[in-house]
């Protein structure tokens, strides 16, 4: 992926094969596709340039069509381009002026009316995805055609099926303490409700990471750490692993692929949300075996005490990232 986006968005003064595309009149290249639908990094400076670009023809295209039907090439490129800026939480400016394109902007008559909640027409709800989170079901029309156009399926997966899963998760879960009949969230924690972090896919980054025991991998690391006695007392037991502020599931993903023998992982976050859609990920990612050391729960690590039921036994290894700067 990443020598993808270096050849499709070089450097300024190297050769841009790029920047002929126009995605309303010939679409996007299948490679181009297949990066937007699954690309592992968000805001490449360069490419969001280009998808700008794109994002304001296929709408003006859309917008120009009246009631004609689009052809399935310019729902793959729309669809492609919403999944992507889903993907990257639609930071993608709306209001991008580019030199030689009309920009499409958010006042602009046609593309407001296509934007509003209300629009229910196939061309409306894929406009509006470009440009925001869909607030409303697909329509049938649409839905029906997404099973011959592979990012159409994806991105209806995305925008609703999933949060409909994550939903039917939310009350199964486990918490530190009872959740409150009114509950009071916190600023990180209404956050995290609304914007799941970090984004990714299927791939984890645990290439090149040679599995093993905890205690052999803190041993390589910390030599005069254990005697040979507590060496061969640790090789016979497994361990149990909290990650405090485990987010959407990636880091979880990657410490299981990091340590074998690991007998329990907890996984708590904050907010209730973030983990129901890590429930619902990991579930697609791991293996069965994996999946089910996983001990989901919600909670402020700052309540973690000995008498939680989580906390019992105590932790071999807590990893704690990207977390503190949100402690007070």
């Amino acid at each position: 992926e990443s020598l993808a986006r270096r050849w499709l968005a070089p450097a300024p003064w190297l050769l841009q094969p790029l920047e002929a595309v126009d995605a309303a009149r010939d679409g996007l290249p299948a490679c181009v596709v297949a990066l937007l639908v699954d690309s592992q990094a968000f805001c490449h400076p360069r490419l969001e340039r280009h998808v700008a670009r794109w994002r304001s023809q296929v709408s003006e295209q859309f917008l120009g069509m009246a009631e004609a039907a689009p052809s399935e090439r310019l729902i793959e490129t729309a669809a492609a381009l919403a999944c992507h800026c889903f993907f990257v939480g639609y930071c993608i400016p709306c209001h991008a002026k580019l030199a030689g394109t009309k920009s499409c902007h958010a006042e602009d008559s046609a593309l407001k009316e296509a934007l509003h909640p209300g629009g229910t027409s196939p061309v409306a709800w894929l406009v509006s995805a470009m440009y925001e989170a869909p607030c409303s079901d697909p329509p049938a029309a649409l839905v029906s055609s997404a099973s011959d156009v592979a990012p159409l399926q994806e991105l209806i997966a995305r925008s609703r099926r999933h949060p409909a899963e994550e939903d039917q998760l939310l009350e199964g879960l486990e918490r530190l303490v009872a959740r409150p009949a009114q509950p009071l969230d916190t600023p990180c924690q209404a956050f995290y409700d609304t914007t799941v972090y970090p984004p990714w896919h299927h791939a984890v980054e645990s290439v090149g990471v040679l599995p093993m025991p905890l205690h052999e991998r803190l041993a390589r690391l910390f030599p005069w750490r254990e005697t040979n006695g507590q060496r061969k007392e640790a090789a016979e037991a497994t361990s149990r692993v909290l990650i405090a502020g485990c987010g959407s599931g990636h880091q979880v993903a990657v410490e299981l692929r990091t340590y074998t023998a690991v007998s329990e992982l907890v996984a708590l976050d904050c907010s209730e949300r973030t983990v129901a859609h890590a429930k619902r990920k990991l579930r697609t990612v791991l293996t069965d075996e994996e999946f089910a050391k996983i001990r989901f729960v919600v909670g402020d690590i700052l309540d973690l005490s000995p008498d939680c039921p989580a906390a019992a036994g105590g932790f071999d290894l807590v990893i704690c990232c990207g977390v503190l700067h949100h402690l007070k």
